[in-house]
């Protein structure tokens, strides 16, 4: 009998528990306290946001780089650089695309990543091609200019070794430092009359050069702008040509001849590991006075 009144009172005491939690559940859980956040002073300056892939580069010199054979742009590399242009996003309505080319406001800017171009037709239109936007396309083999280009940037074309041809705009009036600088199997090269000055380096270890054609109304030959062209046995400097910059020939070893205007001026060492047999023939040149 005992037993029997123990079994009722845990079954009865279990009921009680049981609907007891069931009545819990049907209360609603408490919400959070709403906390208002003060505004933030204004004399606070926010915080700077990290760079992101639309992020613009800095403008660099394009003749930043402290010797030709140095590839740095202000102090970033051409890893750096090139990491660079692979974020450069501007907006829609200031690019064109035309096959492997961007284009902005009218200047070459850069070329597709990955691409590899044998010819390089640059479309009509193009003013201005950009820094470095072909070096190194070891493919790479004609250049053809149409007559809008008048300025082409520093490195442009450099080490672009399997370059033969290259055709200019006529129109052409600028160009930057080592524009064609390593194109070792460039033979021969004809620059338009409307460039008065050749840019340093323009020409530095072009080994395979043997042709130059010089146009009368050039002015200027830069620094080092045929250093190293070592095929280079013969040039004639056109009557127009006022000065010749810093070891502009050194090291051409083959160079024999040169015909130029007597009253020419030299920077240093323009003549430097040249043929020991080099004969510089000067002609008498009348200038007009200048007013």
């Amino acid at each position: 009998m005992k037993h029997k009144k123990l079994l009722t009172v845990i079954l009865f005491t279990a009921l009680i528990i049981t609907l007891a939690a069931c009545a819990g559940n049907d209360i609603p859980p408490e919400e959070p306290p709403i906390i208002q956040s003060e505004p933030a002073p204004e004399n606070i300056t926010p915080a700077p946001q990290d760079v992101t892939p639309n992020a613009t580069p800095r403008p660099m010199p394009p003749d930043a780089f402290t010797e030709p054979d140095d590839y740095r742009f202000d102090g970033v590399s051409w890893d750096e650089w090139n990491a660079i242009m692979e974020q450069y996003i501007v907006p829609p309505d200031e690019v064109v695309q035309i096959g492997d080319y961007t284009i902005e406001d009218g200047k070459l800017a850069r070329i597709k990543l990955g691409a590899e171009i044998e010819i390089a037709n640059i479309p009509n239109g193009v003013t201005k091609i950009n820094l470095g936007v072909f070096q190194f396309q070891a493919k790479l083999r004609e250049v053809n200019m149409p007559d809008s280009v008048t300025e082409i940037d520093s490195r442009a074309f450099s080490n672009c070794t399997s370059l033969t041809t290259v055709r200019f705009s006529e129109n052409l009036t600028e160009v930057g430092a080592g524009v064609f600088a390593g194109c070792t199997s460039l033979e021969s090269i004809s620059i338009p009359a409307s460039l008065k000055r050749l840019g340093g380096t323009m020409f530095k270890d072009c080994t395979s050069l043997k042709e130059v054609n010089l146009s009368e109304g050039l002015e200027h030959i830069g620094r080092g702008t045929f250093e190293g062209c070592t095929a280079l046995e013969s040039i004639h400097i056109p009557d127009s040509v006022t000065t010749i910059g810093n070891t502009a020939f050194a090291d051409c070893t083959n160079l024999k001849t040169i015909s130029l205007p007597a009253d020419v001026e030299f920077g240093h060492s323009v003549f430097n590991g040249t043929h020991p047999d080099l004969q510089i023939i000067t002609r008498p040149v009348v200038r007009e006075a200048e007013e």
